[in-house]
C-alpha cells in the first residue's frame, strides 16, 4: 500500500531533478499554504550552491495538501516584504509576485493541486502556470487508515447509541460555514455525537484518526474543509465513514458526490435525496443537506433501521473499494499521466517562450513600476550568466525576446 511518509520522495524519484531536470518544491510544514515555506525536494546545501543553474530549468510546486486561494499570494507578498525587509514586494500585483518568486525557475512552473471545478485554479491558469491535478488525499488516506482494515470492531451494526456523528474542529477560513451547520443541527443535538460542550481536546490531526467510539453512531455527517467555495476539494474526512461502514451526508462543494462516483464509489441516492449535491447556491445546498438529516432524525426506530439496511450494500462496496488495489491503481495512473503531461507541456512552452515566467514577470514589473528592483536585477544577471554558459541558444533567444535586458545584464 502507498506510504504517505514517502510520497514526495516517490514523486522526486520519478519526476525530480535527477530524472527530468525539473525542481520539485514542497511546503516545509504539512498543511502550510504560505509560499514562503516552500523548499526544494533536494539536498539544501547543494541547492544553494547551484541555485541559479536550477533557475534555468523547470519547476513544479506541490500545492496538493490544502486548497489554493489567491489570498495565499497576498500572505506570501507580506511575508517577503517583512522577513526580507524588501518593501518593494508590496507594490507588485499577484501575477508579478508568483512569477518572480526568488526560488522560481524561468520556465513556466507546474502547479500541482488536488481540487476540481475550481475558480482559483482558473486563476493559476490565467497567470500562465501549468496546472496538474491528482487526488492527494485519496492516496494518503489509504495509508492513514490502513491499520483499520482488519479491525474486529468495524462491522455492520443494527443498534446505535446515536443516529449521527459529526466531526468539526476548526471554524477558520474556508471552514467558517461549520458554525452555520452546527446551528442547524442544534435543535436535535441529542441525536448527534459531537463535542457540543467544547470540553474535549481535539487536535489538528483528529480528522486523520479513527476512534472505536465513533462506531456508536449510525450516519456520518461529513463537514469537509471546503463547502462554500466554487471548487471540489475532498480530504480524508470523506473516507472515514467508508472505513467505518457508515453511510454519510456530505457537506462539500457542489458536485462532490458525483466526483466520488467517478472514482468508483457509491453514494446514497437510492436511499435518500442527494439532490443537494448539484445545488450551486451554497445556502440552498446546506439547507437541502440538513433537510436529509432532519428527515432521518424524525424517523421511528423501525423506519430508521430499515433505512440503514438499505445502505448495507453501499457501505460494504465503498469500504472494499477504498482498500482495493483497483482504487490505488486509478489514483496512481491518474497521477503519472497528469504529471508526465504537465512536464511535456512545460517543455513545449519553453520552446515557444524562452524567457518564461521569470522574465515575463520582470517585463511586467518594468512596465508597471518603471524600474526593476536591484535585488531582482541581480538575480536576473546571475540567471542570464547560467543561460549564456549552459544554454547559449536560449540565452540569445531571451535577449531577442526582451531587448531591454541588455540594460541590466
Amino acid at each position: 500500500m502507498f506510504s504517505v511518509n514517502n510520497f514526495y520522495d516517490f514523486l522526486n524519484s520519478h519526476y525530480g531533478w535527477a530524472e527530468t531536470q525539473v525542481m520539485l518544491w514542497k511546503f516545509q510544514w504539512d498543511g502550510s499554504k504560505n509560499f514562503y515555506d516552500l523548499q526544494a525536494c533536494y539536498d539544501k546545501t547543494k541547492f544553494l550552491s547551484q541555485r541559479h543553474y536550477w533557475n534555468i530549468h523547470g519547476s513544479m510546486i506541490l500545492h496538493d495538501q490544502e486548497p489554493f486561494t489567491s489570498d495565499s499570494v497576498n500572505t506570501y507578498r507580506n511575508t517577503l516584504a517583512q522577513r526580507k525587509n524588501q518593501p518593494f514586494w508590496l507594490n507588485f500585483n499577484r501575477r508579478e509576485i508568483l512569477l518572480s518568486m526568488p526560488h522560481q525557475s524561468c520556465s513556466w512552473p507546474i502547479f500541482c493541486h488536488s481540487e476540481s471545478n475550481s475558480q482559483d485554479i482558473d486563476f493559476i491558469r490565467y497567470l500562465g502556470m501549468i496546472d496538474c491535478y491528482y487526488f492527494w488525499h485519496g492516496l494518503v488516506s489509504r495509508d492513514w487508515f490502513r491499520h483499520w482494515r482488519h479491525h474486529a470492531d468495524f462491522k455492520l451494526r443494527s443498534n446505535w447509541d446515536q443516529r449521527f456523528l459529526l466531526y468539526a474542529r476548526d471554524f477558520l477560513g474556508s471552514r467558517e460555514y461549520r458554525r452555520t451547520l452546527i446551528d442547524h443541527l442544534r435543535p436535535f443535538q441529542q441525536d448527534v455525537q459531537y463535542n457540543w460542550s467544547g470540553s474535549d481536546v481535539v487536535t489538528g490531526d483528529y480528522s486523520a484518526k479513527i476512534s472505536t467510539l465513533d462506531m456508536r453512531a449510525a450516519v456520518h455527517i461529513v463537514a469537509e474543509t471546503v463547502f462554500d467555495q466554487n471548487k471540489i476539494h475532498l480530504t480524508e474526512k470523506v473516507f472515514k465513514p467508508m472505513v467505518m461502514l457508515q453511510p454519510f451526508v456530505l457537506f462539500a462543494g457542489a458536485g462532490s458526490l458525483q466526483y466520488l462516483k467517478n472514482y468508483g464509489f457509491r453514494t446514497f441516492d437510492s436511499v435518500w435525496d442527494e439532490g443537494y449535491d448539484s445545488e450551486i447556491d451554497h445556502k440552498v445546498r446546506m439547507a437541502r443537506a440538513v433537510s436529509v438529516i432532519q428527515t432521518l432524525q424524525e424517523k421511528s426506530s423501525e423506519e430508521f433501521s430499515l433505512i440503514m439496511k438499505r445502505c448495507q450494500s453501499i457501505v460494504e462496496h465503498n469500504r472494499t473499494h477504498f482498500y482495493s488495489q483497483q482504487f490505488e491503481d486509478i489514483l496512481l495512473d491518474e497521477l503519472h499521466k497528469n504529471i508526465r503531461g504537465s512536464i511535456l507541456q512545460q517543455h513545449h512552452r519553453t520552446n515557444e517562450d524562452p524567457g518564461g515566467a521569470f522574465f515575463h514577470a520582470l517585463d511586467s514589473i518594468r512596465h508597471t513600476q518603471s524600474t526593476i528592483p536591484i535585488s531582482l536585477q541581480h538575480h536576473a544577471r546571475k540567471t542570464l550568466k547560467m543561460f549564456e554558459q549552459f544554454k547559449p541558444v536560449r540565452y540569445n533567444q531571451i535577449l531577442d525576446q526582451y531587448t531591454w535586458i541588455n540594460s541590466i545584464r
